[in-house]
């Protein structure tokens, strides 16, 4: 998981809260984090809350990594793609009603943004083919 971490904090400079977090010395800081419930989070990550949000990327970028992985075999292709899940998800978190759980609406959020790539990469080729 701390891969993913650094990866994306690279990636996004929104996420560098992350990277300059310390390190977790008990327990007790690590059940407060879990404790928190998702709409919480995602309600206060809709408010421009920074640390919910990376919270958020902390809990879920596992599951936003494998999903992207099932799409994708180069894992460069992967990271991209869980990126701009994460972006898509921090511009629309908004949207989240909480009726179902973040884990599924990040999970749809994830196969829905790998698609559209897999369309823009197919219509790529398209039109270098028609060009040639």
């Amino acid at each position: 998981m701390a891969i993913y971490t650094i990866r994306i904090t690279q990636l996004l400079p929104f996420w560098g809260v992350l990277a300059s977090m310390p390190a977790i010395e008990s327990e007790s800081v690590v059940n407060r984090a879990e404790s928190i419930a998702d709409g919480v989070l995602a309600s206060h990550a809709a408010n421009g809350d920074e640390d919910a949000f990376s919270e958020i990327v902390r809990r879920y970028s596992p599951r936003v990594f494998r999903v992207c992985g099932r799409f994708f075999k180069r894992y460069s292709h992967v990271e991209e793609a869980a990126q701009e899940t994460f972006l898509r998800a921090f511009t629309q978190i908004g949207r989240f009603e909480a009726r179902g759980s973040l884990e599924g609406w990040l999970t749809r959020v994830a196969s829905t943004t790998c698609i559209n790539i897999l369309r823009t990469q197919k219509r790529q080729r398209e039109l270098s083919i028609d060009r040639k």
